[in-house]
């Protein structure tokens, strides 16, 4: 197995599971609660890791992790109720429309 990723939070790790999961990418979290033993053993040994379990998809799952980390995107205004939004979110926080498609 591989290490593929590593956060001091959980939710993190867990969300990478998940964006790598709907790409047919099978991992493990080893170290899920580990987070208590901080102090006894180096802070860094105690973050949560997303572990690879076919070492053949290590490329597409090197490429998924890249492009999910480096996914933020311009900020942009709702069309229905002008409310700003982040760049990472596809529907309004506010009215809940879905983020307009700006592709040309």
């Amino acid at each position: 197995m591989h290490k593929l990723y590593s956060n001091p939070h959980l939710f993190f790790v867990e969300h990478m599971q998940n964006i790598l999961a709907i790409e047919g990418i099978e991992t493990q979290i080893k170290n899920k609660f580990l987070g208590g033993a901080s102090g006894d053993v180096p802070v860094f040994e105690t973050w949560p890791e997303l572990w690879l379990v076919n070492p053949e998809q290590l490329a597409k799952a090197t490429s998924v992790i890249k492009k999910s980390e480096n996914e933020t995107g311009d900020d942009w205004f709702c069309p229905v109720c002008k409310e700003s939004n982040a760049g990472s979110f596809e529907i309004c926080w506010h009215c809940q429309t879905v983020k307009p498609d700006t592709s040309p």
